[in-house]
């Protein structure tokens, strides 16, 4: 299985070399988050094989997996507070798990949440995937560094 990043493909097995190596910077959509290339290139293999997510996230050096977690964080908190209302009666934790999901569906469809939030799906449509849990896990686990906010 391959993963593309640009016009160049990848295999699955190179994603923890690729991403702990990759150094590009984001040069676009700053109002995003300001997430770098390299961070949407990470939810685009992650999502083409996520049972590669841990190992990809353990390849990472401490500093990149924290701007990582950061990354994820304030992208799906963008998204968050436009919904948090009783209007619609969601709760919390199913906003997350919605902003979560539009998060892990790369950079395409992010941008086209946040310019149009009548795309944003209802939380009980989507499976809970929110990577911010597992990126504080190997934090945790490798570092012995708690990560939140």
């Amino acid at each position: 299985m391959n993963w593309m990043f640009g016009h160049k493909r990848y295999p699955v097995k190179d994603l923890p070399k690729w991403l702990r190596e990759y150094g590009g910077e984001r040069t676009s959509y700053e109002s995003f988050g300001g997430a770098p290339d390299w961070f949407w290139a990470a939810i685009d293999a992650i999502r083409a094989a996520p049972e590669l997510a841990e190992a990809a996230l353990n390849s990472l050096p401490r500093e990149r997996l924290r701007q990582f977690y950061f990354a994820y964080r304030e992208l799906t908190d963008e998204l968050y507070g436009d919904y948090c209302d009783d209007e619609r009666g969601w709760h919390e934790d199913d906003i997350l798990t919605a902003s979560s999901w539009v998060v892990n569906q790369g950079e395409p469809f992010y941008r086209a949440v946040y310019e149009d939030l009548r795309l944003y799906p209802d939380p009980s449509e989507v499976p809970p995937s929110d990577l911010s849990g597992l990126v504080a896990e190997v934090s945790r686990k490798r570092f012995g560094e708690e990560l939140c906010g």
